[in-house]
This record gives structure tokens, C-alpha cells and sequence, in this order.
């Protein structure tokens, strides 16, 4: 398969929250890659995660707007903003 990012990620295991309705609801995962514009996320299941939410690395004081790219079972590839 051709890698089609236009920028080299960093691999991280790094906890985080996706938040969905207005903070009303979190879920954790994991962050497995990571640059400025995407990320590649490690969820227990992307069934019933929509096609943008908000990402957090800092237990939902902050967050950046995703958009996912592509998904499976378990993971999720999302640009920002």
C-alpha cells in the first residue's frame, strides 16, 4: 500500500479522549502516530464514532478538531481542523 501523507508522522503511545457532543461523552484511546496535520488513532471499536469529532491529550481542557480519513475495526486515520 502507498504511503499518501504529504508530511512523515512520529510514532507516540499517547493516551487521549475523543469528545463527542459538546463534551457530553468521552472515550479513550490511544494516539499511535502524529504530525501537525493527522493522526493515526487506536480506539476499542469505531463503530458508532462519527466522521468528525474532538480529539484531547489533555483529559478535555483542550482539543483539536478531527476529521477521519479512513477507519477500522479498531483504528482511525483523522486530519485536523
Amino acid at each position: 500500500m502507498q504511503d499518501k501523507r504529504r508530511v512523515q508522522r512520529t510514532s507516540v503511545l499517547k493516551d487521549a479522549k475523543i469528545i463527542l457532543n459538546n463534551h457530553s461523552s468521552l472515550f479513550d484511546c490511544t494516539v499511535i502516530n502524529l504530525t501537525n496535520l493527522g493522526s493515526c488513532v487506536n480506539v476499542p471499536s469505531s463503530a458508532g464514532i462519527p466522521n468528525s469529532f474532538a480529539l484531547s491529550f489533555d483529559r478535555a481542557c483542550s482539543s483539536r478538531r478531527c476529521r477521519v480519513i479512513w477507519r477500522t475495526k479498531n483504528r482511525l486515520g483523522v486530519s485536523f481542523g
